[in-house]
């Protein structure tokens, strides 16, 4: 069964780029999210560990267009682990 396919111990960084690839066209503000993409794999070794990041950014994150962006692939991330 894979209902632990996207919690393993590292990162799968294909998967993680794959998805940004596929939220790619919902992205408004692409090149901030690349950054904070990249800072949160920086600071998050585990898939875990980077959606917990997401979904805090998105709850800290003021400006609204960032905070879409997040959400979006946040969502996206969950859908492709099946989360």
């Amino acid at each position: 069964m894979r209902e632990d396919r996207g919690l393993e111990d590292s990162v799968r960084l294909e998967e993680v780029w794959e998805t940004l690839a596929d939220a790619a066209p919902y992205i408004q503000d692409a090149e901030w999210f690349r950054w904070k993409l990249r800072n949160l794999l920086g600071q998050n070794p585990s898939l875990k560990g980077l959606i917990e990041a997401l979904s805090r950014e998105i709850e800290i994150e003021k400006n609204s267009i960032r905070k879409t962006d997040l959400k979006i692939f946040l969502a996206y991330l969950k859908r492709r682990l099946q989360l």
